[in-house]
């Protein structure tokens, strides 16, 4: 009995300590940052629904004009390109978030793209990690997967800064010439990261390795979007 009771405790500790793992970063960076204290939840908040009704949209496009294939397993170009266009609507998505939250204007671009990323980001761990964790972190036996899972939760924080910087750059009137290529670039990588991932499992990469280097393929492009914002504000300070 003491035994059941243990192997119990010690389930439910591994759950909590992988659902912390995944969650508490967005609420430490929140309260961290200036989110806090220029009262930027509402902006994380839309966000976040913004998240949710892009990808039902994706679910609807998906199921009614990709082809179904029996073997799930199996990788196909075409299917992964056409997954792409799809993907294309995370851009829509994000732009009507941008310029449609209420208030957003008020904040400086840095709080901006941070309260809109950390809502995206929240919104994405919720829908693919919080069940798959809660349930499958319960079994009876110890798995990495669930650990690895929160990390790449972690990650997303550094790849969806990213993506809404680049978004947010996009949608700049006066976006310097020389800095859309790279902009553009940087969209781009990111929608296509599903589809290298999705290649990486299909060559049996292991999914170890895959997490580094998703996290160095973060870190590249987190600092190329960060490069950017800043010569795009010192810019429009030099103007001034």
């Amino acid at each position: 009995v003491h035994g059941d009771r243990l192997i119990g405790l010690l389930r439910m500790y591994h759950v909590v300590n992988c659902i912390l793992l995944a969650f508490a970063p967005h609420f430490i960076i929140y309260r961290a940052s200036k989110l806090a204290e220029e009262s930027a939840a509402h902006a994380c908040a839309f966000s976040a629904i913004g998240y949710a009704c892009t990808q039902i949209l994706k679910i609807f496009i998906m199921a009614t004009f990709l082809p179904y294939s029996l073997d799930s397993a199996q990788f196909s170009w075409s299917q992964e390109c056409m997954k792409l266009l799809v993907h294309s609507f995370d851009f829509l998505g994000l732009s009507y978030i941008l310029s449609s939250t209420p208030s957003l204007s008020k904040f400086s671009p840095y709080v901006r793209i941070l309260a809109i990323a950390l809502g995206w980001s929240f919104g994405e761990s919720i829908a693919n990690f919080l069940i798959p964790i809660w349930i499958g972190a319960r079994g009876m036996e110890f798995s990495w997967q669930y650990i690895e899972m929160a990390l790449s939760s972690n990650l997303n924080i550094l790849l969806n800064i990213c993506f809404v910087s680049a978004v947010w750059l996009r949608g700049r009137g006066d976006l310097h010439k020389s800095m859309l290529p790279v902009t553009v670039t940087l969209i781009v990588a990111h929608l296509c990261t599903s589809t290298v991932f999705s290649y990486l499992t299909h060559l049996g990469v292991e999914s170890c390795i895959q997490l580094i280097i998703k996290g160095v393929l973060s870190a590249v492009l987190f600092s190329c979007s960060h490069v950017l914002v800043n010569q795009y504000i010192n810019r429009g300070k030099a103007k001034q």
